[in-house]
């Protein structure tokens, strides 16, 4: 059965981006509106054919609607994808401190197994960086610059070159991702412990230390991922705001044109001859 409120519901649709699933979903938002019915037809059930010409007369203004729930669709997994950015880059936060906690007590099998922890988590936060860098977030210059810091840090700390400090440790960093030469470790190891361990984190000034305090720049307000953020969440209000504007227009003139046609299909079948300017006025 075709009624007013089944066809207004067309206009007042809301497109929502589920973060948890990576899915958009549409959900009939009509149960705030009016379902209103008619003079002309007091249970508001249409006809096939006014539906169709209610359908036609607002095409061109339902292609509005569709445009802005594909920029919210857009603005959304934007939102979300900078959101796993910010999520990321807290648990290698995370991990940095639980670093620094351990690194002046640490011996040597403690330190095996922080730099371990230090390598997954690095390649962890690299691997999803990744990931968004080649779909939702591509081309993103906050992004970028996060994918930036990092390498730049490993390499002020040694790790891109075999005489540095991260290298002679065993730690090296090859196509975004680093690798542990447990022969080089084992002996930086058996060398000097402490200092193996103080180049991950130490006093602020370990390579964790330096990694996490850059990344958590780049995520806070005044940072790129941040204003990214600030950014996106405006966006998608301002056009949340025109389409619930829109929505109302349309769910309105549906309505009208509904009682309208749905007159003129009436007085056709008895055979009367009201002119539109009769139905206005």
């Amino acid at each position: 059965m075709i009624t007013i409120s089944s066809l207004a519901a067309t206009y007042s649709s809301a497109v929502t981006y589920n973060a948890a699933t990576g899915t958009t979903s549409t959900t009939d938002a009509s149960a705030s509106n009016t379902t209103a019915s008619t003079t002309a037809n007091p249970s508001g059930q249409l006809s096939a054919a006014v539906a169709a010409k209610v359908t036609q007369a607002l095409a061109p203004a339902t292609a509005g609607i569709k445009q802005l729930n594909t920029s919210l669709t857009q603005g959304q997994t934007k939102l979300s994808a900078l959101g796993q950015v910010q999520s990321a880059i807290a648990d290698f936060q995370t991990l940095a401190k639980t670093l620094g906690s351990s690194s002046t007590t640490a011996t040597s099998a403690d330190v095996t197994k922080n730099v371990k922890s230090f390598v997954t988590a690095y390649n962890a936060l690299n691997t999803k960086l990744a990931s968004l860098q080649s779909g939702d977030l591509k081309t993103d210059p906050g992004l970028a610059q996060v994918s930036a810091q990092m390498t730049q840090t490993l390499r002020d700390a040694g790790g891109t070159s075999s005489t540095g400090a991260l290298s002679k440790a065993g730690i090296s960093l090859s196509g975004g991702q680093l690798t542990i030469d447990s022969t080089k470790l084992t002996a930086a190891l058996s060398a000097n412990p402490s200092a193996v361990a103080g180049l991950l984190s130490g006093n602020g000034n370990g390579v964790a230390d330096r990694l996490s305090s850059k990344l958590g720049a780049l995520t806070s307000t005044g940072g790129a991922i941040g204003r990214e953020t600030s950014a996106a969440t405006r966006d998608i209000s301002a056009t949340e705001t025109k389409r619930a504007t829109l929505t109302k227009t349309l769910t309105a003139q549906a309505t009208a044109l509904a009682a309208l046609y749905t007159q003129q299909e009436q007085a056709g079948a008895s055979g009367g001859a009201t002119s539109l300017f009769d139905m206005m006025g």
